[in-house]
């Protein structure tokens, strides 16, 4: 039983973090993810995926940003480029990117 609870409460929490997302992200600076991007912009293309296969990153949902940045951060997902970059940002920072590329065309 405390196993189930566990696991419950794991899940609210997951649920509140996806949909508080959006929310944080909509008042973010996207003129200030815009001066941020020139480091990502050094290896994402701006459409489709660059020779090396690193996808562009323009027009990609601000959820799916912020939480691909986030797991790098936290080092859930494997890259050790993105990890460091990723590691460097602060919350602003994750929300102003992901509301600037967001904007973006594909």
């Amino acid at each position: 039983m405390c196993e189930i609870l566990r696991l419950a409460f794991a899940a609210v929490f997951v649920l509140v973090v996806i949909i508080t997302i959006p929310t944080k992200s909509m008042g973010a600076d996207k003129e200030y993810g815009q001066y941020l991007s020139a480091e990502c912009n050094a290896c994402h293309a701006p459409s489709k995926k660059s020779g090396a296969g690193i996808p562009s990153l323009n027009g990609k949902p601000v959820p799916y940003l912020v939480s691909a940045l986030l797991q790098y951060k936290n080092k859930s997902r494997k890259n050790a480029v993105m990890q460091m970059i990723a590691g460097r940002l602060d919350s602003e920072q994750i929300n102003a990117l992901a509301a600037y590329f967001s904007s973006l065309g594909k």
